[in-house]
């Protein structure tokens, strides 16, 4: 379908909450995505790290556009059904999108989210699909080398 092409067009931004899920479910189904990838998740958490707060859309479109933004309706009171739940997720994903990268930009965060944050998607994706060995023998070789090493560093910049 035509959101194959989107998925693969390097030009297109791609928007989703919890991008992570988004992509490694994309790609059981075979579509493959390139391009700049965005999540107001991982953008509300790098704007504040320690906060434990609740990671959910309802809650970060209400800490971030409002009191009264909700999946279930645009705005308390104001029912929707007509709106399917996916079409409000989409919309509360990219306003709040919108509202936090002028955040990102002003907090000096956007370089390392676009450059650093949002590119570990697909590896922590690919990662998850192939496993990881882990050979403990290996890393405590690799801890007693960089031990070591450190303590050369040291030695020498004394």
């Amino acid at each position: 379908g035509h959101y194959y092409w989107v998925m693969q067009d390097r030009g297109v931004v791609k928007v989703a909450f919890d991008m992570k899920l988004n992509y490694s479910l994309l790609r059981s189904c075979g579509v493959t995505i390139k391009g700049e990838l965005q999540d107001p998740q991982v953008a509300a958490w790098m704007m504040d790290p320690q906060d434990k707060f609740d990671a959910s859309l309802d809650h970060l479109a209400t800490q971030h556009l409002g009191s009264r933004k909700t999946v279930a309706g645009f705005e308390l009171g104001h029912s929707l059904p007509q709106v399917p739940n996916s079409a409000r997720v989409v919309h509360l994903t990219l306003e709040l999108m919108a509202k936090v990268i002028p955040v990102l930009k002003a907090d000096q965060l956007h370089v390392s989210f676009s450059k650093i944050e949002m590119p570990l998607v697909p590896l922590l994706c690919h990662m998850e699909e192939r496993g990881m060995c882990f050979d403990m023998a290996t890393r405590a070789a690799d801890l007693a080398l960089i031990t070591r090493r450190i303590a050369w560093i040291e030695a020498e910049s004394h």
